[in-house]
Order: structure tokens, then sequence, then C-alpha cells
């Protein structure tokens, strides 16, 4: 299978290229309670707040935000933050209309492709949430590394997998990783709704 030409059905806006429409959807996605069960700020965020968080991404220097469509349909979000050279921290979310739907290897697949390829980062890091069983089954099959941390958000200590995926380890071990392909095939002539 040619993944290469299922690579072009995905395409990565920055959050400061949204259309209004676009905006919304995103911030109705943030705000879904299976999203924001997740984040390390999980209060409700106004539009207003979401607005003006978005505008000022376009004087930031250390943060990138993009909405990725798969076909021309939204299928979720990825940003780095705390960016530092070609180094940063990820973070993740598929829409909650798709989960379930076995989008995650190949949205991941395709986001980290884009992140080491086309943005050329040469690390990531992130955290998950210990019970976040979905997103580290996914850290787990691509590679990251996983230490156990306590982080302290909003006055509660959490413990998060402390998680790293480099350049080198998507080349060599990830990328043509033959379970992440056939997990790949799985999806490939699926159609988002």
């Amino acid at each position: 299978m040619n993944y290469n030409i299922f690579e072009k059905a995905y395409s990565f806006t920055s959050f400061i290229d949204l259309k209004p429409d676009e905006v919304e959807k995103v911030w109705g996605w943030r705000n879904h309670e299976s999203i924001r069960k997740w984040m390390y700020h999980t209060e409700i965020i106004p539009i207003e707040n979401h607005l003006k968080f978005i505008e000022k991404l376009s004087d930031a220097k250390d943060k990138i935000y993009f909405l990725v469509k798969r076909e021309n349909v939204p299928l979720g979000v990825f940003s780095i933050i705390d960016i530092n050279n070609d180094q940063g921290e990820w973070g993740y979310y598929i829409a909650p209309e798709y989960h379930n739907q076995n989008f995650g290897v190949e949205f991941y697949y395709y986001a980290l492709k884009y992140v080491f390829e086309s943005l050329n980062f040469k690390k990531i890091i992130g955290f998950a949430l210990l019970e976040n069983k979905p997103a580290n089954s996914l850290n787990d099959l691509f590679g990251f590394t996983k230490i156990i941390v306590n982080k302290n958000e909003n006055g509660k200590t959490h413990e998060y997998y402390y998680r790293e995926l480099n350049l080198e380890t998507w080349k060599n071990k990830v990328k043509g990783d033959k379970k992440i392909m056939r997990l790949l095939e799985l999806t490939v002539n699926k159609k988002l709704i």
C-alpha cells in the first residue's frame, strides 16, 4: 500500500488561519466532556477566551496549534507548546464524534509525520494521565518513552506518564513499523461522516 498517496488526504491548518466555523467547531470540541477530562485545565472555556487565545497565537513564538483534516473533514487538533529550538511539548485530541471509530493510529501517524518531516522538530515530549488508556496505548505503539511523574495542576497533584519521542526513533523504528502499517490499512478506505 502506498501511504504517501493517502498522506495527501491529510491537511493541517494553523489556528491563526481558521475560518469562523472552524474556530467554533474547535471551541465546541475543547469544551466537550470527553476532551476536557484529560486536559490540564478542565473548566469550560467561554467563547470570548477562546477567540482571544487564537488571536494571541499570531504573536506567539513558543506554541503552535493545528486543526487536522482528513479529506477536508475536521478530525482533531494537535499542538506543540513550550517550543525551544526544535523541541516542544505535544498535545492532541480527536473530535468527540470520531472517538471509538479507530482513527487514532491514522491520526497519530500523519500528525507525527507532519511534526517531524514538515515542521522539522527533533524531539517532542508529552504528558498523559496514567488512567488515559487510549492515549497511553497510542504513545506505547508509537515508541514514546514512559516515565511516571507527578504534576501539580490547579492545586492538585496528578500522576502522569512523561513521554518522549525523537526524530531518530521516528525514522528508524516508527515510520516503517509493520504493526502500525497493518493498523493503517484498517482505516485507509474508511470515510469520515
